[in-house]
């Protein structure tokens, strides 16, 4: 598999592809910042961004915020729902 004649741009264990450190800009990730920048245009205090699991809600969060366009006094954060194996509400109300 490794070719020494081939020089590598950096170490192997410090690529961003051998540490699962890139993104990759998609239309979609596109279309969510037209619509997160347009809630910022119009001074909308507050918005959520709801998809079905695994559609690249957190990915699109973490591909701009790595890109640098937005403005550095935007905060953003990303929460995860707790998934209960049973619904009971008194898990709920003791956290």
């Amino acid at each position: 598999m490794d070719n020494p004649s081939i020089a590598l741009p950096c170490p192997r264990n410090e690529h961003p592809l051998y540490r699962r450190e890139y993104r990759v800009a998609t239309p979609s990730i596109e279309k969510f910042w037209e619509v997160v920048l347009d809630c910022l245009k119009k001074r909308i205090p507050g918005a959520m961004i709801y998809a079905k699991p695994r559609f690249g809600k957190t990915h699109a969060i973490h591909y701009e915020s790595l890109s640098g366009r937005i403005q550095p006094f935007l905060v953003c954060f990303s929460t995860r729902q707790a998934v209960f194996k049973y619904a009971i509400v008194h898990g709920f109300f003791c956290r």
